[in-house]
């Protein structure tokens, strides 16, 4: 049986794909970096590997969906949609 979604593979952990994005960094100088993850992701596991490193020099700022609505159970799929993120999405945008 072939695979049903060619990137799948390169998703995970350790593949030559994922080092070689590692070795670019995470961040780059002069981007204002967001990340917004939630604790009952079903394909980012742990939820915590999508946080980006603090460093200094760069901006960056990791949101936890449940620490602004701890009554929230939105999994990754549904992320588009909630009107939680949409906000931080729209807030993050205009500045």
């Amino acid at each position: 049986m072939g695979t049903l979604v060619p990137a799948w593979p390169q998703l995970q952990h350790n593949h030559p794909f994922q080092r070689e994005l590692a070795d670019l960094g995470e961040t780059a100088e002069g981007v204002r970096h967001t990340v917004i993850a939630t604790r009952h992701d079903d394909v980012v596991t742990p939820y915590t590997s999508c946080a980006l490193a603090v460093t200094e020099g760069r901006h960056v700022r990791n949101v936890v969906l449940q620490d602004i609505d701890s009554d929230d159970h939105t999994a990754h799929v549904a992320m588009p949609y909630n009107p939680t993120v949409l906000t931080v999405v729209l807030d993050t945008l205009a500045g």
